[in-house]
């Protein structure tokens, strides 16, 4: 791009070079007239200074036309802006470049404002009318349920019938017979009631009861002598009145029941009798045994089997444990 610019003014000069130069005027002094004396010489202006003339151009030199100097001039800047643009071109080198994690700053939580709690909703009282008919439709409503409820019967009647005996009693002699006489179970009654106390579970609950009993044991022989001679009858008993507190554990299977627990006891009265001669024994007042028995439920009704078993002697003197086996029945009356 210089060359050509080189070119281009060289072949310029080369044109202009070929017209003849204007030659410049000589100069030729002027003689100054002589000024006479008698004239007065009349005042003159100052001199203005005038500008100076352009330095002429060297003999040798070539005159170029303003207007090629000036599109001189603008090529020459377009070629410089072109060569700096040229000059500032960078080569693109692709090298890898290793990317920059910046962390990212977590934000500050914003600062949790607690929420007003929410005011008790006030529920607005009911008109004495409607307040009236809630009332009337409660009470409709627990009548009802306890319509349709079924009844607990808590409290029940017992009466119990069967044979007793005294365990381990002496033998007893009759009169002048030699043998002795051992006793045998006799009629049993005991009567009584008793309550549900409290209800573990629809299957397991407390049923204490307050009986009165009767125990009985009795034997008796007919001897025959031979000869014509009448028999001879040899009888010996026992009887015995209580008042006995069973408590017993009930269990319920269904429409079938078992019952087992202690059964506390006071010995109230007691006779034993030798054909017609009475004596009452040297009684103790405190009795206590074991019970158990089982049996079924029929709508109120209970129908079932108890067998007792004392552990202590109800006398001094003539030893001997009572014992029972009964059926009964027991109806709850409320």
């Amino acid at each position: 791009m210089k060359k050509a610019l080189a070119l281009l003014t060289l072949f310029c000069v080369a044109i202009y070079a070929q017209e003849p130069a204007p030659e410049a005027a000589a100069s030729e002094p002027v003689a100054a007239e002589p000024i006479s004396a008698e004239a007065v010489p009349e005042p003159t202006p100052e001199p203005v200074a005038a500008e100076p003339a352009p330095a002429a151009p060297p003999a040798d030199s070539v005159a170029i036309p303003a207007e090629v100097v000036e599109q001189m001039a603008r090529d020459a800047a377009v070629s410089r802006g072109a060569a700096e643009s040229d000059s500032t071109v960078k080569v693109y080198d692709p090298k890898p470049v290793e990317a920059i994690v910046v962390p990212k700053d977590d934000p500050e939580p914003e600062p949790q404002v607690a929420e007003p709690e929410p005011e008790p909703a006030v529920e607005p009282e009911p008109e004495p009318e409607i307040a009236e008919s809630n009332r009337i439709a409660e009470e409709s409503m627990e009548t009802a349920l306890k319509l349709n409820t079924p009844v607990t019967y808590n409290y029940f009647a017992r009466a119990g019938v069967g044979i007793s005996d005294f365990r381990n009693h002496k033998v007893l002699r009759v009169d002048d017979f030699r043998y002795g006489l051992k006793f045998s179970p006799a009629l049993s009654v005991s009567l009584g009631f008793g309550t549900k106390a409290y209800e573990f579970s629809e299957t397991v609950a407390i049923m204490p009861e307050l009986q009165w009993s009767l125990y009985r044991a009795n034997e008796e022989m007919v001897v025959k002598p031979g000869g014509g001679e009448l028999a001879s009858v040899y009888e010996v008993g026992v009887y015995m009145h209580a008042i006995e507190l069973p408590v017993l554990m009930h269990f319920n299977f269904g429409s079938a029941y078992a019952e087992l627990g202690p059964q506390f006891g006071a010995n109230l009265y007691a006779k034993i009798n030798k054909n017609a001669d009475y004596y009452r024994p040297d009684l103790k007042c405190f009795a206590f045994g074991i019970a158990a028995g089982g049996g079924v439920n029929v709508d109120k009704l209970m129908l079932g089997a108890r067998l007792y078993m004392g552990v202590t002697e109800y006398s001094k003197d003539v030893k001997g444990a009572p014992w029972s086996f009964q059926l009964s029945l027991s109806q709850f009356v409320f």
